[in-house]
């Protein structure tokens, strides 16, 4: 239905109003201001008692705050440059999206995206203060609770990992007790070859500074020992064995005498 306004206004005007004027005209009109759309001139517009942010809509271009501090960014989406203090970091130039909820004494969050990079940063405020910047992971690059992965570079622990099987910790370089190499050979002493001089060989003759011994007691190994009786050799352990080729047998060493086959002191 068309509403007359002016005519209205005239009427009213004249304090003569026509009995048999309709005053559902009236409610029309009521009817039509609540219905309006209005623009409140801080970038939202109120339509059926509701407001409606327009930076969400899309209908107007994303601003762009290059000063201040990401805490005082407007509800929305903006452009957040590298002058603004409070951000992830002061190298990108953020799309930073805030949203507002009125319970629990004010909630807000911010999500922020880098604009060349494949980075995603959050964070909440819980009333009081915001709460640090927390980068999303790409799931890429973490580690999964299951399934085959290689693991690259150095990775800090705060404690040990534990082995699923026995729920014991891995071992961890502290944990390793230190071991007294002093009388162990060391490389150069193991690199250093033996003096030929000083080792029995597997071919040829071998010559002893003294008769080899065998068993308990170190008993010594008949030796094939010839000569004159003046050339008899001294110092050897009881038992040695000497052929005499003066008296033309062997005799045998006591430790204190020579003696011959018989026993007797040759």
């Amino acid at each position: 239905m068309t509403i007359d306004i002016n005519a209205l206004k005239e009427h009213f005007s004249n304090k003569a109003i026509p009995t048999d004027t309709d005053f559902s005209n009236l409610i029309d009109l009521a009817e039509t201001g609540q219905n309006a759309v209005t623009d409140n001139h801080n970038n939202t517009i109120t339509a059926n008692n509701l407001t409606y942010d327009l930076s969400k809509t899309g209908i107007t271009p994303i601003s762009l705050y290059n000063s201040g501090s990401f805490n005082d960014l407007p509800l929305g989406t903006v452009f957040a440059g590298t002058e603004m203090t409070d951000g992830p970091d002061k190298v990108h130039t953020f799309t930073t999206t805030t949203v507002y909820f009125s319970y629990w004494d004010g909630r807000k969050a911010q999500i922020a995206i880098a604009d060349n990079e494949n980075l995603m940063y959050f964070r909440v405020y819980m009333g009081t203060q915001w709460i640090n910047w927390t980068l999303l992971s790409d799931d890429s690059k973490v580690v999964h609770n299951s399934g085959n992965e290689e693991i690259g570079g150095q990775k800090t622990f705060d404690t040990a990992p534990i082995d699923k099987t026995t729920g014991n910790p891995y071992i961890t370089k502290s944990d390793v007790p230190k071991v007294d190499l002093s009388s162990y050979a060391t490389n150069s002493q193991l690199d250093a070859k033996a003096d030929d001089s000083k080792v029995a060989h597997l071919s040829g003759a071998n010559n002893f500074d003294t008769v080899p011994t065998y068993g308990t007691g170190n008993k010594p190994f008949a030796i094939n020992d010839t000569g004159a009786t003046t050339a008899r050799p001294t110092g050897q352990a009881a038992g040695y064995q000497y052929f005499d080729t003066n008296l033309n047998k062997p005799v045998w060493y006591t430790g204190k005498n020579w003696v011959d086959s018989t026993g007797a002191t040759a």
